[in-house]
Parts: structure tokens; C-alpha cells; sequence
């Protein structure tokens, strides 16, 4: 790396107070090959469609890793582009998922499972090596196929990510394959054995909020606990179509109530634009030629919170997930004599997590992505201090409490859209 290029990330990981790269910041859930054995902090926040195979350079990957990406799936041409992509992402610290036209194309009649068995054996030894990129969307009838690749790739390299990228709720029975999303969802976990599960639900479009956004949310996340396996969500970070152009709080809205869910990493669609105009104005987290747009301060901003936020929220194990009215489709009401008050406020979420060594955990969102607001939460007598997990260099508030105290509320100014991950000391578990 050249000396200019070293400055400009240090000052990058100066400003931020960490690092973004895969190297320093662990292994995900699955470990992931490309990072060091025994961390176990990597959080992914993985760039969907990166550059290009015509810019494979250390410049473009700089402002890839600069904006807090640490994964990245890259469309190529030929199979050969991939080893160009695994050089100059390994030496920014990004894990690649790598992809193959042949998936496309099936050229000589050659088999899922074969393609990706090919693509793990040339690349499975080399730095920056993640997983293999299956599929996007698929249906029903191609499970059992997929079932075999993943197979296939997890044996040839164990701890990889055959990945696969699932449809919305609000899919198509036809385009599912599945007279029902439950039924694609469980045949899916059966028969395919998938180690992460990862989906795509746009909820903001131009007339709105979808009305199945969170009910989505809940399936995956019921599925990602019974089967033991992580999950990932995506933001959307391009207008097209009904999308209208994206926002901070829709981006906040969108990831803060993923990993209220559960979540265990961020995709965002797309970081390059798609090279189809028909989808709408050529733009994304990038312009094609690569330049930054006016998203791209927006989603390194929300990326760092994420780096931050990360090693705690790998730990945590989901419990309950509840809302203020108006309860969505899907979501649950918060409990009567709930250990949080949240009086007559409405368009909350509130999740609560478990660590490993028994600590409790609340995570708070404003489902009102177009308003900010003061939140105020009053808790039970057996909370004895909350303290916000800190999401930048600044640390956390903390409100301690005293035996007997009366009052025992707190008032959060959150942004449109926004989520607070708190750690609480209860008197008695």
C-alpha cells in the first residue's frame, strides 16, 4: 500500500477510534476464513454489488473500506476476475463473497453444486476468501440444488458462507415458488441447511410503510432462533421503481429495527449502481464512475455506529420483541406491568437481549422515520442503572438509581428512525 494510502486510514481509524477491516475486527457468525482465528468480533456490513472488475484498484476499494464496509459481493465476467478481487480486497481488509457468470449461464450443462465446488477449491486458500454468492431470490424448486452447494462449498472449505440472498414477504406466491412465505421459509431452513440467513425487505416505499415490514422481521427472526443460525437484514441505499431516494432515518429505520429483531449484519443494496438504467437514476453509495455521492457520508456515519455496536450485539441472544401502538402486523404488544413504562407513547419498538453471562439488554427505536422526538421510558423498582452502549467515541449515558427512589424515568432524544442499545442492572434476574 502506498505511504499516502496508509495515512489517509489511519486517520480514517483516528477519527472513528477503531477498525473496519476484517483482519483487526475478527470473525463473524459463521468464523469467516478471511479474518484471524480467535476474534470474535466481526460484525458484517457487506456491500452489495461493489465495484466493478474495471475498477479493481486500490482507490476504489480505499473508499469501500473508508465508508465502513468490510464485506463486499462483486459481479465479474470471467471466473479469473475473482483472484484480481481477492488481492485488492484482502489488502484493504474487506472479506469477498465471490460470485460466477457460469451460475447465470450454466455453461456445459454444469451443475450449482459443481460451479460453486469449482469456485471454492481455486479460492478457498486465498486471503480475503469469504464464501460463494449461490443465489439471489430463489425459488422454492431450486432448494434442493442449493442444499447440495451449500454442502458442498461448507465441506471444501468449513466456516465459509455459501450464501444465499432470500425474497420479501411481499413476494409473490409465483415468484416464491411456495403457496406461502412461512412454507418458503421452512422449507428453506429444512431442506438447504443454510449457516446465515439472509433477506432483502425494502419497507419505505412512496405511498408509505409496508404493512408486512415487521411480520417479515418476526419469521426470519423466529427461524434465526430455532435453527441457531444468524441472520441478516439489508437497507436500501438507491431509488428505483415505487423507492423513493434514500434518507438517513430510512436507512436508521430500516437497520435499527433489524437488530432489534436480532440481527447479526447489514447488506446494503446496492453500494455501485446496477448496470440496469431501467431500474431508475444511476446512483447508489457511488455514481458509476465510483465518485461518492451525497449517501455516501450518510452510510459511513450509520456503518461506524454499526462497528461500535457490533461486538456487543453479537453476543446477545433475542428474547422479546414488543410495540407501542399502533402494533404492526405482526408485532406484539408491550406487556401490562412490563418492567418498561412507556406510557401512552406511540411508534416504539422495544427488544430485549441476554449476553452469555446473563446481563439484560434493551434496545429502543422510534418507528417514526420522518420525526424525531423525546422518548420517555419509566422503569420498574428492579432496575438498578441503565447505561447506553456507546456508538461513538463519546461515552454512553448512565442513569443510576437509588433503593426506594420514586422516580425512575428516562428521556432519550432520538432521531427520526433512530435505535439506542442500552445494558441494564436488574436487583434480581
Amino acid at each position: 500500500m502506498r505511504r499516502d494510502s496508509v495515512l489517509v486510514v489511519l486517520f480514517v481509524l483516528l477519527l472513528t477510534g477503531g477498525s473496519w477491516s476484517c483482519r483487526k475486527s475478527g470473525a463473524s457468525l459463521p468464523h469467516s476464513p478471511c479474518c484471524e482465528e480467535g476474534d470474535t468480533s466481526f460484525f458484517p456490513v457487506v456491500a452489495w454489488n461493489g465495484p466493478p472488475a474495471s475498477h479493481f484498484s486500490d482507490d476504489a476499494f480505499r473508499v469501500l473500506s473508508e465508508a465502513g464496509f468490510n464485506a463486499v459481493v462483486c459481479f465479474v465476467d470471467h471466473d479469473s476476475q475473482n483472484a484480481a478481487l481477492l488481492n485488492v480486497a484482502s489488502r484493504h481488509g474487506i472479506c469477498a463473497l465471490l460470485w460466477s457468470p457460469r451460475f447465470e449461464r450454466k455453461r456445459s450443462g454444469a451443475s450449482l453444486d459443481s460451479i460453486a465446488a469449482d469456485l471454492a477449491r481455486s479460492f478457498g486458500n486465498s486471503e480475503g476468501f469469504w464464501g460463494v454468492v449461490l443465489r439471489n431470490q430463489p425459488r422454492l424448486n431450486e432448494f434442493h440444488e442449493l442444499g447440495r452447494a451449500v454442502a458442498a462449498v461448507k465441506q471444501l472449505v468449513p466456516g465459509s458462507v455459501p450464501y444465499i440472498n432470500l425474497s420479501p414477504s411481499y413476494a409473490s406466491a409465483r415468484l416464491l415458488g411456495a403457496p406461502s412465505y412461512e412454507a418458503y421459509l421452512d422449507s428453506f431452513v429444512t431442506v438447504v441447511r443454510p449457516p446465515v440467513l439472509s433477506f432483502a425487505h425494502f419497507p419505505i416505499t412512496k405511498d408509505g410503510l409496508r404493512p408486512d415490514f415487521y411480520l417479515n422481521l418476526e419469521l426470519i427472526r423466529q427461524r434465526s432462533l430455532e435453527q441457531g443460525v444468524p441472520f441478516w437484514a439489508a437497507a436500501l441505499t438507491r431509488q428505483y421503481a415505487e423507492y423513493p431516494r434514500p434518507k438517513e432515518p430510512y436507512l436508521r429505520f430500516e437497520i435499527y429495527s433489524a437488530l432489534a429483531y436480532g440481527a447479526k449484519g447489514i447488506q446494503f443494496f446496492t453500494y455501485w449502481p446496477l448496470p440496469d438504467r431501467t431500474l431508475g437514476p444511476s446512483s447508489a453509495v457511488v455514481d458509476d464512475g465510483g465518485r461518492r455521492t451525497f449517501l455516501y457520508g450518510v452510510v459511513a456515519r450509520v456503518n461506524a455506529e454499526l462497528h461500535r455496536l457490533g461486538p456487543t450485539l453479537l453476543r446477545l441472544q433475542s428474547r422479546h420483541v414488543y410495540h407501542t401502538p399502533p402494533v404492526p402486523r405482526g408485532g406484539r404488544a408491550v406487556p401490562v406491568n412490563w418492567f418498561v413504562d412507556t406510557g401512552d407513547q406511540r411508534n416504539l419498538l422495544l427488544a430485549t437481549f441476554e449476553d452469555p453471562d446473563g446481563r439484560r439488554y434493551l434496545m429502543v427505536v422510534n418507528r417514526d422515520y420522518t420525526s424525531g422526538r423525546i422518548v420517555k421510558l419509566r422503569f420498574a423498582e428492579n432496575v438498578r442503572s441503565v447505561r447506553e452502549v456507546p456508538r461513538t467515541r463519546l461515552p454512553g449515558d448512565v442513569w443510576a438509581f437509588d433503593s426506594g427512589q420514586e422516580s425512575r424515568e428516562i428521556e432519550l432524544l432520538m432521531q427520526a428512525g433512530d435505535g439506542l442499545l442500552f445494558e441494564l442492572s436488574l436487583s434480581r434476574q
